[in-house]
């Protein structure tokens, strides 16, 4: 029988906390923009020092930093018959390492804008994105603002 003889290669896997790490740098490197002046001037700045467009965007940018969810803001995105578009937030999941894209649709009460939202919802569907599997869509109105428990509730059912 002849001798073996060989090298033994161990095998190293990230952590979840080492892969996010790396998913949320790698993912910083990919196209983002600086923030236009007109963005600045609404001076909403996340806990991570992001300027984001709405106060939503900020609650929820702050509660996934809050939660140690690894997050980037408005990563340019192909949509099929489309275009590039820039999702509110990719989220991923440490846990999964599944990647999300959660999209805030924050003027219904807009006819115009509710138009353009259904177009784009439809478009993300015909590129392979759908809701509650690697689509997350929050909405609000006058009426009804998006609330922390909504907030906490995606972020409990999608990344915890």
């Amino acid at each position: 029988m002849p001798e073996q003889k060989g090298v033994f290669v161990t095998k190293y896997e990230l952590t979840d906390e080492e892969y996010a790490k790396m998913w949320e740098e790698s993912k910083n490197n990919l196209g983002r923009i600086e923030p236009d002046e007109q963005l600045k001037e609404l001076g909403l700045i996340t806990e991570k020092g992001e300027y984001v467009r709405s106060k939503s965007e900020k609650i929820i940018a702050d509660t996934l930093t809050k939660n140690n969810i690894n997050y980037v803001y408005e990563l340019p995105l192909r949509l099929k018959g489309y275009g590039t578009v820039k999702p509110d937030f990719t989220v991923l999941n440490k846990r999964t390492r599944q990647e999300y894209v959660w999209e805030h649709f924050g003027m219904m009460d807009d006819s115009i804008y509710v138009k353009n939202a259904i177009k784009k919802i439809e478009q993300y569907g015909k590129s392979g994105y759908v809701q509650g599997r690697n689509f997350i869509a929050t909405f609000e109105s006058k009426e009804a603002p998006l609330n922390t428990v909504t907030i906490n509730r995606v972020i409990q059912d999608f990344f915890q």
